[in-house]
């Protein structure tokens, strides 16, 4: 809507939008049918905010979950054992809550036994609901899944974590995909991928935060920043020298090479050759990952002009014109 600041998290169903703000308010806009873009009156102090296909959850600063809009499997009915929660997640018709002492809590529709949370699942940090399949991390880097692994009359498999996933970090789920995050910024896709939705581009490496659609998924990265710079290099008149720099990023990556303060036409790749460089003027360049984020000012590289005198060559006593030394 316009005007609203002081954002801090968002949240999108089907058809309606909620948006947290600093204040502890909830603003919610869009679909309202159910009354799930109205969040309740008199209350305040909101941690978290989930949204379902037609309704809504979210989490107080005292630990209480509470959901409105469409209640047709129940879903805003938040069971008693739901206190303590720390964390809220809201599928197509059902919800998780995810409480202090590390135990997830279901309720809502159950027909693929999405919120049939499994037995003796503990140490959780953090959970992710799809619209009929639901996710947990574990403090230890692996992740559970339960509920449908069929979507669109295909087995899929989306709550089925592929073999040997580990060091995950961060989990996402959609209607028929999981993702996962791990420690190294790499994302893994499972499920349904009719529009490519959970193959993950081989390039992403440097994501720090994953979020899924039904037909898309999302990762946000790290701005590029120069890792190793380039070096100052010593050249004689007139001669040609290379300068190399290595960037961390999201690939592809291009770059800026300028040239005493000024930008060099073309010279966007990872090397530069400054070619005859003149006697009269010390050279500096410095590349710039693009887009550059400020995150880590690249060094600056630059040359050195040496003199050059004839030397001896003790073995020939051949005179070998203009050799650095």
């Amino acid at each position: 809507p316009h005007g609203l600041t002081g954002a801090t998290a968002i949240a999108a169903g089907s058809g309606h939008t909620l948006a947290l703000r600093t204040d502890g308010t909830i603003v919610g806009w869009g679909q309202n049918t159910f009354g799930q873009a109205t969040p309740p009156a008199g209350l305040g102090g909101w941690m978290a905010i989930a949204a379902g296909s037609e309704f809504s959850i979210a989490l107080s600063s005292d630990g209480r979950a509470v959901a409105w809009g469409r209640n047709d499997f129940g879903q805003a009915n938040v069971p008693a054992g739901a206190a303590g929660a720390v964390a809220v997640a809201a599928g197509e018709a059902h919800c998780l809550v995810l409480r202090v002492d590390g135990t997830v809590v279901g309720w809502g529709r159950n027909d693929s036994g999405q919120a049939a949370v499994p037995s003796g699942l503990s140490d959780v940090v953090a959970i992710a609901a799809g619209s009929a399949h639901s996710l947990a991390l574990r403090a230890d880097g692996t992740v559970t899944g339960w509920g449908a692994n069929e979507y669109g009359g295909q087995n899929v498999g989306q709550a089925t974590p592929p073999l040997g996933l580990s060091n995950v970090v961060a989990i996402a789920a959609a209607a028929g995909h999981s993702l996962a995050l791990k420690g190294d910024g790499t994302v893994v896709g499972w499920g349904y991928n009719g529009t490519g939705q959970a193959s993950v581009p081989k390039w992403l490496n440097h994501a720090f935060a994953i979020a899924a659609s039904a037909v898309r998924g999302f990762a946000l990265t790290h701005g590029p920043a120069i890792t190793d710079p380039p070096r100052r290099q010593v050249a004689i008149r007139e001669s040609s020298v290379r300068f190399n720099v290595t960037a961390s990023g999201t690939a592809p990556l291009f770059y800026q090479w300028w040239f005493n303060g000024s930008p060099i036409s073309a010279a966007t790749r990872d090397s530069l050759v400054v070619n005859a460089v003149p006697m009269s003027e010390q050279p500096l360049v410095r590349p710039l990952p693009l887009p550059f984020t400020g995150r880590a000012e690249p060094s600056w590289g630059g040359v050195t002009m040496a003199t050059a005198r004839p030397h001896r060559r003790q073995d020939s006593q051949m005179l070998s014109p203009w050799l650095p030394v």
